[in-house]
């Protein structure tokens, strides 16, 4: 209890900024102590999430016109910063969905996304392990996806790429945000279930009208 009256007095005393900055710290310590403690960790429990939300309440009671959205939620799920690292992934994860967003943490259609992602994570971690993916590092990737916006989310299932019928010529990726988080998850569990059938190729759930439509043509990112 003293431990909680020490933190609500800190939060108290910091200005604006500072406070923004203290929120990224603690959600930044959330996901590298997760990821110390076990390698490929699952995404944070509930209880870091409630937290987190607890803070941004009060944060917005304190300061009014704080934009608690400006908070990265990418610092929530696990980054994977070269073609090492999503190498490994692909092959070690098993019998589950493999999410890459690949994308910049800046970017804010990429935000939105992270959002939808880090708190769909912890419902979908026996379906699906989510990752961030910084376009900038992974250059083999960004050219092999023909990855000319951000942000492009890919899957795979045992280390094979997983396609979805969207509607669209393009079946190797999802470009843009979701719009909802159960378009999100409904997502995950068809590709889920169709893996789990053989299947390669699975038919979007997602309706049409909530799934971005961008030209085609490459323009570079």
């Amino acid at each position: 209890m003293e431990r909680k009256v020490t933190l609500c007095l800190c939060a108290i005393q910091l200005s604006r900024s500072e406070t923004s900055d203290f929120l990224d710290y603690l959600a930044a310590v959330s996901r590298r102590t997760l990821l110390n403690v076990v390698p490929h960790a699952p995404p944070p429990p509930p209880l870091i999430c409630l937290i987190y939300s607890c803070l941004r309440c009060v944060s917005h009671i304190l300061f009014g016109v704080l934009d608690l959205t400006e908070v990265n939620m990418s610092l929530f799920l696990p980054k994977l910063s070269c073609k090492k690292d999503i190498d490994e992934v692909i092959k070690g994860v098993a019998e589950k969905v493999v999410v890459l967003r690949f994308g910049r943490d800046e970017d804010s259609v990429c935000l939105q996304l992270d959002e939808i992602l880090s708190k769909t994570a912890h419902n979908l971690s026996n379906m699906a392990s989510i990752y961030i993916v910084d376009v900038d590092k992974t250059p083999v990737y960004t050219r092999y996806f023909d990855i000319s916006y951000i942000p492009s989310t890919v899957f795979f299932f045992n280390g094979q790429h997983m396609k979805v019928d969207y509607g669209s010529p393009d079946h190797t990726k999802f470009v843009g945000s979701f719009k909802t988080k159960q378009d999100f998850m409904d997502l995950i569990e068809v590709i889920y279930r169709g893996a789990m059938r053989g299947k390669m190729i699975v038919q979007s759930p997602i309706d049409p009208h909530n799934i971005p439509k961008y030209d085609l043509l490459y323009h570079g990112i």
